[in-house]
């Protein structure tokens, strides 16, 4: 696929009742090939795809594309591709570049950890019940809920971004999550119809501003995470002083 000279196909934050996140990793023998394809290519499905160089010193250089064009960064794809070069693999660490960041992960207990960005919203107002909060480099946009039920309320959730008129703030996406002070879980949709799909059916990159989040507002730093979309997932995220570390569950469908 896309003159690829290998194409891996594996399931992200999956679980055994769980299919989590489909990605799609399209490896080329050098980086020039690998651009190449990512600009001539058109994605046409619903699926991330990566179009990736490896070299032999455990670093990819990578491009994210979907339907609506170039992703700045797929966390789900830089975990799938993360969990494929450590597969197998102890004490190891890799890196992970793209035009716009890099990404460190390393192996640990037979399962990899990938390091992603640190960054703290803030919140700007309430809403009856619920908060609201909001990166404004980034454009994103985080509201708390008061019960887990309201994220089954499509409808509902999309009047909430209407209503904020969010998309005349140079919104990104619009995250929608519960979380349970009893357990230390929480739930969450993320919707990002701005960029070419209704939702992100399995997020890792929220958690760069989720994790940091419930960790100023509950001081909890090791996080049970789960997708509440179509296509539900689960992870981990454990908050640190200058990065969240995210992991999970995958499997390879095809390679």
């Amino acid at each position: 696929m896309f003159g690829a000279d290998n194409t891996v196909s594996i399931r992200t934050f999956c679980t055994e009742i769980q299919p989590g996140s489909l990605q799609i990793i399209h490896l080329y023998n050098s980086k020039a090939a690998a651009l190449i394809a990512a600009e001539r290519n058109r994605v046409v499905d619903d699926f991330d795809h990566a179009f990736v160089y490896l070299n032999p010193s455990n670093h990819a250089w990578v491009k994210w594309r979907n339907k609506a064009g170039e992703i700045q960064l797929c966390g789900s794809g830089a975990y799938a591709l993360a969990w494929m070069m450590l597969k197998d693999k102890q004490g190891f660490q890799v890196e992970i570049n793209s035009d716009y960041h890099t990404l460190v992960a390393t192996s640990e207990q037979n399962k990899p950890c990938l390091s992603l960005p640190n960054i703290h919203p803030v919140e700007i107002y309430f809403l009856d019940d619920e908060r609201m909060f909001v990166d404004k480099m980034s454009g994103i946009y985080l509201l708390e809920l008061t019960s887990s039920n309201k994220l089954e309320d499509t409808q509902w959730l999309n009047r909430m971004m209407n209503m904020n008129r969010l998309s005349e703030l140079g919104i990104h996406g619009f995250c929608a999550f519960y979380w349970d002070k009893n357990t230390n879980t929480g739930m969450l949709r993320y919707f990002v119809p701005w960029h070419g799909r209704d939702e992100d059916y399995v997020t890792g990159s929220i958690h760069q501003y989720l994790t940091p989040l419930i960790y100023d507002l509950y001081g909890v730093d090791t996080q049970e995470w789960h997708q509440c979309s179509s296509s539900h997932g689960t992870l981990t995220s454990v908050y640190q002083a200058e990065y969240v570390q995210i992991s999970g569950n995958c499997q390879l469908v095809s390679a």
